[in-house]
């Protein structure tokens, strides 16, 4: 997929509005997983990867293999403190939740059960020790700051999605 083509991926729609600000256009590339565009990286195929950070990936980095230039996301890793963000340079905000989905109807003694172990489950220190290894942040966020997250994104990624969408129609006539 080029620039021109509707993202797949919401670091895609970081890297077009990056793109967009900086005036550079970028090739995109689709791999189905971190080991195929860790392998092409470190091949020399591409000069670079954004997308989740892998705990292959932070060996390479901690390795001297990759060198980590940017955040997607403003949450930053333990000891990558220095490293910038796309928030703190462009104000560009990662349109991506991860996230436990349950249908529409679920009682409310359901829900409360199952949020009261997911925030018990985030502090568990063997989760958190896992987190920690693979130098990722725990960000919690109960099911009405979930709702409000996704809520204040859809805008954004809707919009982003809008214009790259009437860009692809026109470069296609």
């Amino acid at each position: 997929m080029t620039s021109a083509g509707v993202p797949q991926s919401p670091s895609a729609m970081v890297m077009w509005e990056a793109e967009q600000k900086e005036g550079v256009e970028f090739s995109m590339l689709v791999f189905k997983g971190s080991a195929d565009s860790n392998t092409a990286l470190l091949g020399g195929h591409i000069t670079m990867d954004a997308g989740g950070v892998s705990p292959q990936a932070i060996e390479y980095i901690k390795e001297g293999k990759f060198r980590l230039l940017a955040w997607l996301g403003k949450e930053k890793m333990a000891g990558y403190e220095q490293i910038p963000s796309f928030y703190e340079m462009y104000k560009i905000i990662v349109p991506s939740v991860m996230g436990v989905w349950g249908p529409k109807g679920m009682p409310k003694y359901v829900l409360e059960k199952l949020e009261a172990a997911f925030a018990k489950g985030v502090k568990d220190p063997g989760f958190v020790n896992i987190m920690n290894r693979m130098s990722m942040p725990v960000v919690y966020m109960n099911r009405t700051e979930m709702e409000k997250e996704v809520n204040d994104m859809y805008p954004i990624a809707g919009k982003i999605l809008k214009i790259l969408m009437e860009k692809e129609a026109q470069e296609k006539k």
